[in-house]
This record gives structure tokens, sequence and C-alpha cells, in this order.
């Protein structure tokens, strides 16, 4: 059951057939579907239970072990549509934040073809290192730009800018049990 502290109520998987484990799925999506939901969160089934993590990685599901937070791949039609989906305390710290930011003249763009930026990217990276470590990054000269060269939806480059200059960057690897940021820099005065 969503949000239940274990996988017990399926009762014991072993008296389960596959048949029945992919009806259970089926249940679920169709109801998750019904309601609307972006995401259907099922967290704290044992890691034992094999025959139903392999029906779920079978039907397309990651499984992957989460700690103590959940990480769930969530795709909005809009960001006034997630903006919608946060508590009214969220919604306004957001709002206000961004507020901040555009009368800073800032702005953001989470791209996955960044091949334009990646020089620039390349050199805030490198100024940044050096800033922090007193040396040059080991970093392959052409790093950026060749990940920039192919665009994938697995990696994507988060990018601030203040009028037309780059002031930040962060390449952001994105895989179905994971998101995270890295290769991260800001000029000094942001």
């Amino acid at each position: 059951s969503p949000l239940g502290l274990a996988s017990e109520p399926l009762g014991d998987l072993s008296s389960l057939s596959e048949q029945a484990l992919h009806s259970v799925f089926d249940l679920l999506e169709q109801s998750a579907e019904r309601d609307g939901a972006k995401a259907v969160a099922w967290p704290f089934v044992d890691a034992t239970c094999q025959r139903l993590l392999d029906v779920a990685r079978e039907r397309g599901y990651a499984v992957h072990y989460a700690g103590s937070t959940a990480r769930l791949p969530v795709t909005w039609g809009s960001f006034d549509e997630y903006l919608a989906s946060r508590s009214k305390n969220v919604r306004r710290t957001i709002r206000a934040d961004l507020g901040a930011l555009r009368s800073a003249g800032i702005r953001t763009s989470f791209v996955d073809c960044f091949q334009e930026e990646a020089a620039a990217m390349d050199r805030e990276f490198r100024n940044a290192f050096h800033r922090r470590n007193g040396r040059d990054a080991s970093l392959a000269a052409n790093l950026f730009a060749e990940l920039g060269r192919q665009p994938s939806r697995g990696i994507r480059a988060h990018l601030t800018w203040a009028g037309e200059r780059l002031v930040g960057t962060s390449l952001n690897l994105i895989s179905p049990g994971l998101m995270d940021g890295t290769l991260a820099a800001f000029a000094p005065e942001y």
C-alpha cells in the first residue's frame, strides 16, 4: 500500500503468481491515472521481495535503494503545474526567491543542448576551481564541448545568467535512480 511501512499488505509473495503481481501493478497504475497522480511513492519494499521487484523492473519501474528519502522521476507539464502542487508556504518561498532573482537581473535555464555555452561553462568552471583550490583543474580540455556536442536527457546543464553573461553553471546527471549536480561553478560576485 502506498506510504505503508512495509510490503506485507500483499501477503506472502511466494503464493502470488507473476500474473497476480502484474494485476497489482495494473490496479495501482489505473488508480493513479484516474486520480491524476504524477508519481506513485511505494517506499519500504523489502529488498528480499525479489519477485515483486522483478515484475516492477519488467514494467519499466526504476528500482533502487533510496536511503531515507525517495527520488521520484516526475516530469511536470509546466513550472506553474509544479508550483500549484506545492504547499502555500513553499509556493510563497519559491515566488519570493524567483522575484529576488528577477530583480537582480538573473535568469536560469536547465538544458540538454549546451554546445553553444560549452566554452563559457568550461571557462567558468576552471576559474572557480582555481579560486577554490589554488591550482588548475585536471579536467580534459574538451569535456564540456564533448558533453554538449550530443544532447542527452541524461546530462543537463543548469545555467545561470546575468544579462547575457554566464555567471553560474553545473552539470547534472539524471538517471532513473539519481539526480546529481556536479562540476558546479559561480562567478565570485554571485
